[in-house]
């Protein structure tokens, strides 16, 4: 896979928050809506190149909020610079109903498989969940060397954890997933659409890292899940 406007941070940059915003536009949100940001850089791009793109936006529309900047060794595509992992939260539009829970689906036009948001109204409970990997129960890596299985095996101790709390994997809201080689994102890919046979995956934001908590790691997912109370 390869990004649009390769190793350009000042063009992808644009090109994402201009989706971005018309994303928020489109649920009748906008940028100022954005509570939380994280924002992967990789190359020499730095703050002061995000602050001046970030400058580009209406005002109505700046991204002013608590974020995390990180700087990391590669993003899931060829050339990719810069990428954004953001919740926002907005007052209901006419349509939703408050005293409802509802989840909505938004797709990419990017990337088929992989939404581009996920739209949450209505009561509703929030379970986050720290990063999870292939851990054996006495805390030794399970399926050494093998990124299918040590994917398979994190997704199915997600799912059994979020069961304690009456929830499970189609639940998830948002995946945040760490890998130390990108060249596994195909594996990858095959194993999120065995964990969702009907296509209905979180959103996700797949980064690369040069090493995980624990040795022979080679991914940790963290979620955040979201059910009806």
């Amino acid at each position: 896979m390869v990004s649009m406007f390769p190793g350009d941070f000042a063009k992808q940059c644009g090109f994402l928050q201009e989706k971005l915003v018309d994303l928020l536009h489109s649920e009748g949100a906008t940028g100022a809506d954005v509570v939380r940001s994280t924002t992967f850089l990789t190359g020499d791009a730095g703050l002061g190149d995000l602050l001046k793109c970030r400058g580009t936006l209406p005002d109505g529309d700046k991204l002013i909020n608590p974020g995390t900047l990180a700087n990391i060794s590669q993003l899931s595509a060829l050339g990719e610079v810069n990428t954004y992992d953001s919740i926002g939260m907005a007052a209901l539009t006419p349509e939703q109903d408050a005293t409802v829970f509802a989840k909505k689906i938004v797709p990419s036009d990017l990337n088929p498989d992989v939404p581009a948001a996920v739209i949450v109204s209505g009561p509703r409970r929030t379970l986050n969940v720290s990063g999870i990997g292939s851990l054996d129960e006495a805390g030794e890596i399970a399926n050494l060397g093998d990124f299918a299985a040590q994917c398979s095996l994190t997704l199915e101790k997600i799912d059994t954890l979020l069961k304690t709390r009456d929830a499970g994997l189609t639940d998830i809201a948002k995946m945040l997933v760490f890998v130390t080689d990108s060249r596994n994102a195909p594996d990858f890919r095959d194993c999120m659409a065995k964990a969702y046979p009907d296509g209905n995956q979180p959103a996700q934001t797949f980064v690369n890292v040069a090493r995980l908590p624990v040795p022979g790691m080679l991914l940790q997912i963290d979620a955040t899940a979201v059910t009806a109370p």
